[in-house]
């Protein structure tokens, strides 16, 4: 390898990195996947499917529950965490991670978009301060945040 092929392997490997960091938002250890990782640890409320049918209406039974079971936590002030699973219409997993805690104002919710072929691959993250039940969250903002952004 000549020395102006290693310069333009480096250069190419920046390119790579620009829009991963700009477009992503979630290539660094303290965006996307890393912020979550970081996260502090909660117990569990166990995980869930959401919606198994992909219809509307009410939530199933076992998600009512799981949601209370955040409700509880936060009430007793010990916080915990819930897994709640769904897929695209195309069938892709969307995985969100619903956590309530001592250091959390409301609710928090971290979506993981990374296997949605038709969406943005993304981590994102909601804070809602105003949710007085995990169920029905309050006060989010209108669009999510990537996640550590």
């Amino acid at each position: 390898m000549t020395r102006s092929d290693g310069r333009r392997r480096r250069l190419a490997a920046a390119a790579w990195g620009v829009p991963c960091l700009a477009l992503l938002g979630a290539c660094g250890p303290g965006n996307g996947e890393g912020a979550f990782a970081a996260r502090e640890p909660l117990p569990t409320c166990g995980e869930v499917t959401a919606r198994p049918d992909l219809g509307e209406g009410e939530p199933t039974t076992e998600l009512a529950e799981a949601f209370a079971c955040l409700d509880a936590a936060s009430a007793r002030g010990d916080g915990a965490e819930l897994i709640v699973r769904s897929r695209t219409i195309e069938g892709d997993p969307i995985v969100e991670y619903h956590r309530v805690g001592p250091r959390i104002d409301g609710l928090e919710v971290y979506v993981d978009r990374t296997q949605d072929t038709f969406g943005d691959r993304t981590w994102t993250y909601r804070s809602c301060p105003e949710t007085v039940t995990a169920a029905d969250p309050l006060g989010c903002p209108g669009e999510e945040v990537p996640a550590g952004g």
